[in-house]
């Protein structure tokens, strides 16, 4: 996937309550894989992993920033 179609994937999702609905099922499949390899994860402190290890900048409130996971 090149950076413009991630952008613009993630520029969909923002734009889709449809889309926003299977990201969040998606979400907790991803916490529940982590719980069945006896991780004890939510979502949000998997979401702030991701964005340490991406070095997202902006805050959560920031209605730009991408909240898929």
């Amino acid at each position: 996937m090149s950076a413009a179609d991630a952008k613009k994937f993630i520029d969909m999702v923002n734009q889709s309550p449809d889309l926003q609905k299977q990201v969040q099922q998606v979400k907790g499949a991803l916490v529940d894989l982590a719980q069945k390899n006896g991780l004890n994860v939510t979502t949000e402190e998997l979401h702030d992993e991701l964005r340490d290890r991406w070095e997202v900048d902006k805050p959560k409130d920031d209605p730009d920033t991408c909240t898929i996971i």
